[in-house]
């Protein structure tokens, strides 16, 4: 649910796990820091 919030997914879909799964695979992969990203996604105007 967190991470639903902070990415900013506001309706439920049954793709969303999925997404969030491949989302965090990703950066574990590049080593992303998980605050900087999404600091920078929440400057993204929707």
């Amino acid at each position: 649910m967190l991470m639903r919030e902070k990415l900013g997914l506001i309706e439920n879909y049954d793709e969303d796990q999925q997404l969030l799964e491949e989302l965090l695979n990703l950066m574990q992969m590049d080593n992303v820091d998980y605050t900087i990203l999404f600091r920078r996604l929440s400057d993204f105007d929707i």
